[in-house]
């Protein structure tokens, strides 16, 4: 082979969208059937871009498990599908109604609602603080007067 069509090999290589059928099938041989089924099924591919992959999971609680436990395995699973992917970022969507639009006068209806709360969709830069964990909510008995009075003074 001549060197030019090595660069077009290499161009069609790197132009190529990722396939996300062959991601999840090394993800299942190199992490486990049991990890798949368990956490990683959920994950789906959302979006490409060129440098990252946007990926969607249904919840919080499933982002973060993945993204503590196996973000760097996937990350690597991807890059050796295509090199130029250097992260990955997550997207809360519920995978069953994300395609579905929501009318306004929908929407309208949830606004005027008490005691509803709102959960942005957003990406992995997320504040891992748990905004219930105030002195407000903290129960202070024996075992535990002490420190609840020490962090007090802090």
């Amino acid at each position: 082979m001549n060197n030019s069509s090595i660069n077009k090999n290499l161009e069609t290589l790197n132009s190529s969208k990722l396939d996300w059928s062959l991601v999840q099938t090394q993800m299942k041989s190199k992490l486990g059937v049991e990890i798949y089924e368990s956490w990683l099924k959920k994950i789906s591919f959302s979006e490409e871009f060129n440098n990252y992959v946007l990926l969607k999971v249904p919840t919080r609680f499933i982002r973060d498990w993945i993204t503590s436990r196996y973000l760097d395995q996937i990350l690597q699973i991807i890059k050796s599908q295509k090199k130029d992917i250097i992260r990955i970022e997550f997207k809360i969507a519920d995978l069953k109604t994300d395609n579905k639009e929501i009318k306004r006068e929908d929407f309208k209806d949830i606004i005027h609602e008490k005691n509803v709360s709102f959960i942005k969709d957003s990406y992995l830069q997320y504040n891992r603080i748990d905004p219930n964990k105030r002195f407000e909510n903290f129960l202070t008995g024996s075992s535990n007067k002490v420190a609840f009075e020490a962090s007090l003074k802090v």
